[in-house]
């Protein structure tokens, strides 16, 4: 999941703009086939941050995503300087 946010007026606040999720799946890749979680999709409405994940997302590679300190991370579309102006 990214939750994607701009800034909404000049002090640095910003808005949620899109919660998206997804399921992960096997593909081919470089000649071998590797599972993951990469493409999500906005999902309408409200959606359950549960411990370990959103509902409807998961993770190719909990080793390395996903978990209690991970299930949810956010991902600004802006650079952070276009807020400071």
């Amino acid at each position: 999941m990214a939750l994607r946010g701009r800034c909404a007026n000049n002090n640095g606040v910003r808005t949620l703009r899109s919660v998206n999720v997804g399921l992960p799946k096997d593909i081919r890749w470089r000649g071998r086939t590797v599972h993951t979680g990469i493409w999500k999709s906005p999902v309408d409405g409200p959606v359950t941050a549960r411990r370990l994940n959103l509902d409807g997302d998961g993770q190719g590679d909990l080793g390395g995503h996903g978990g209690e300190m991970r299930a949810v991370p956010a991902t600004a579309t802006g650079s952070g300087r276009a807020c400071s102006r």
